[in-house]
């Protein structure tokens, strides 16, 4: 018999590292990346302006183990669920957009005369977006997200209005006090 083969069960014997489908949905799978994310946000909010050479050096080279943590990920998700499959997620688009930014912003600093490559390094901006796909994941979260985001309009709204008071008050004291206030 095959070792490798299904079990009478139905469900194969094959260990887990030698399926990224059954990788990628083991739960420790989503939790491993999310605390990866958490850790890389960290990251990136301690850099500024000023830094010791030491720092930047430390910094870039834990960002390297993120850009190949997410590196992992991606291609974990798409051998486990197909390209197709895992760019019909929004959430899967924008990791991509930003692996493949860290990627050649990555090349871009190791070639020389890459400059334009060095550009990419704006995108890396993008890492922070992760947070949100962290914050999905939990239902209340994701509930007051979409609270957040649905009462965008409501809040424009409330904004014109005020300016449009403002203004109105602002024309009335002019036309009532013009002129009569001492300089």
């Amino acid at each position: 018999p095959n070792p490798d083969g299904p079990n009478p069960d139905g469900e194969g014997t094959a260990p887990i590292w030698r399926s990224p489908t059954k990788i990628m949905l083991h739960p420790w799978f989503d939790n491993t990346v999310m605390l990866f994310i958490l850790f890389n946000t960290i990251t990136l909010s301690w850099e500024h302006y000023g830094m010791s050479t030491d720092l930047i050096n430390i910094l870039a080279r834990i960002g390297d183990v993120f850009n190949a943590v997410f590196v992992l990920e991606m291609l974990t998700k798409w051998f486990g669920m197909g390209i197709g499959n895992y760019l019909a997620i929004p959430f899967n688009c924008l990791d991509c957009f930003i692996v493949m930014t860290s990627v050649l912003n990555y090349f871009g600093n190791l070639l020389p005369g890459a400059g334009a490559a060095r550009l990419l390094r704006v995108f890396r901006l993008f890492r922070i977006a992760r947070v949100i796909r962290m914050l999905y994941k939990y239902p209340s979260m994701k509930r007051l997200l979409n609270t957040v985001m649905g009462s965008g309009t409501a809040l424009c709204n409330l904004t014109l209005f005020i300016v449009f008071v403002i203004t109105v008050l602002a024309i009335m004291g002019m036309h009532l006090l013009g002129g009569s206030v001492d300089r």
